[in-house]
């Protein structure tokens, strides 16, 4: 049973945008969560951060992890270790797709290593592990962001909700990163890998902030 406070980013953004029933489940889900099912992703984010954090990101280095994952998958036995590892090979395959339209030549790419995994927000930790820490010199100050990846087919990234996980992104910046530089919309983004989309941090940084904020007070008060 999870007894800290503490939800996922993707956990934080299902809660902000669904109703009253569903907010419950998402808390109670968080207490005592269903084996297996946090790390669905787990092969595919592990070999996408490396591509992304090295450069490798072309054809032929996604093609040799998808192959990887073939080789797993053919010795595994359990029905979901098959069924994750098969997720695995359809995200990185959707990827391939997805990877000309990500341009990173601006940015120093650095393993998220360099930073804590989990920001507080109002009281509420919120675990981001993003893939990845990106940074930027523009008119010579260091900015600084988190890019996440999103795999997800069942869990679609509607505009409201890639906003949102934006905004939470830009906010685990600027209280986890500021040794390394000012929290930066630009530096903040979210790869949706199942819509083919890069979604930045939003514009409207007050409002989603304070949306944030209220929420995680809401979650915080309502936790058994």
């Amino acid at each position: 049973m999870q007894k800290d406070k503490i939800l996922s980013i993707s956990q934080l953004v299902d809660y902000l945008t669904s109703e009253a029933p569903r907010r419950k489940e998402i808390i109670e889900e968080a207490i005592k969560p269903k084996p297996f099912k946090a790390n669905t992703y787990k092969e595919a984010k592990s070999r996408l951060s490396k591509a992304i954090i090295t450069g490798k990101t072309d054809d032929p280095f996604i093609d040799g992890h998808i192959a990887e994952l073939a080789d797993i998958q053919a010795k595994q036995v359990k029905d979901w270790q098959i069924q994750h590892t098969k997720l695995s090979a359809e995200a990185l395959q959707g990827f391939k797709i997805l990877a000309p339209k990500l341009d990173l030549g601006k940015f120093t790419v650095m393993p998220p290593s360099i930073a804590p995994n989990k920001v507080m927000i109002a009281g509420l930790t919120v675990n981001v592990s993003p893939e990845a820490v990106l940074k930027w010199v523009l008119e010579n100050e260091v900015r600084v962001g988190a890019l996440k990846l999103h795999l997800s087919k069942t869990k679609k990234l509607d505009k409201r909700r890639a906003d949102f996980m934006g905004a939470i992104l830009a906010m685990y910046a600027e209280a986890a990163l500021p040794a390394i530089g000012i929290e930066h919309r630009e530096c903040s983004m979210v790869l949706d890998v199942p819509g083919q989309a890069i979604h930045l941090a939003p514009k409207a940084k007050i409002r989603n902030r304070s949306t944030i904020i209220s929420t995680c007070e809401e979650i915080v008060q309502r936790w058994p």
